[in-house]
């Protein structure tokens, strides 16, 4: 599936692979992806209350568009990634694969930690962090603290927009569960809507 780059949120690299590359890995016992370059995303700061990981990452998206990865690793990193919690990175380098990327990675640190203890994988936990020298071909900033809620508008997934102004616009149908909107949080805030 597209969105198994979900996983990069506690620092493992999964990547989707489509039916044809399957079946060729079953025909013949292996595949050869290509190790993708990587774009550094530098979070800062923190979210303001009421604003989550999905706004943070639909404000990269508009930024660099629906091509704007093709085919890269986007390894999330900075003082702002201790600030969310591992199901926000989840919902981050799930959306990975909305800009063409390959993976989303979160660094495995004491987050990842808990979060595996808390669901009887701690002895699974290996700390992961960029190397010093590690190299980029691009690189992006983007401070949290300056992320308002947002919105992504048909047709496209990078047709975002600051939710202040499409506020008033009557909708008809909402969908919660999704790949991106499913995780207990989500639903806490729709609860607390409803």
């Amino acid at each position: 599936d597209s969105h198994t780059c979900t996983y990069g949120g506690i620092g493992a690299f999964a990547a989707g692979f489509g039916s044809t590359d399957i079946a060729v890995a079953m025909a013949t016992g292996s595949t050869w992806p290509q190790v993708p370059e990587s774009i550094r995303i530098d979070l800062r700061g923190r979210l303001k209350p009421l604003v989550s990981a999905k706004d943070a990452v639909l404000a990269l998206l508009g930024a660099m568009g629906s091509r704007g990865a093709i085919y890269k690793a986007l390894e999330f990193q900075g003082e702002g990634v201790s600030t969310l919690s591992v199901s926000s990175r989840l919902t981050m380098a799930n959306m990975a694969v909305e800009v063409g990327a390959k993976v989303g990675l979160f660094p495995a640190d004491e987050h990842t930690r808990k979060f595996l203890a808390l669901h009887g994988r701690e002895s699974s936990f290996q700390p992961l962090t960029p190397d010093p020298d590690a190299s980029y071909v691009d690189g992006i900033d983007l401070d949290l603290a300056s992320v308002e809620p947002m919105v992504a508008k048909p047709p496209n997934v990078d047709n975002v927009c600051p939710v202040e102004e499409v506020e008033g616009l009557e909708i008809d149908q909402v969908f919660i569960g999704s790949c991106t909107n499913g995780r207990l949080e989500d639903l806490e805030v729709a609860a607390r809507i409803l």
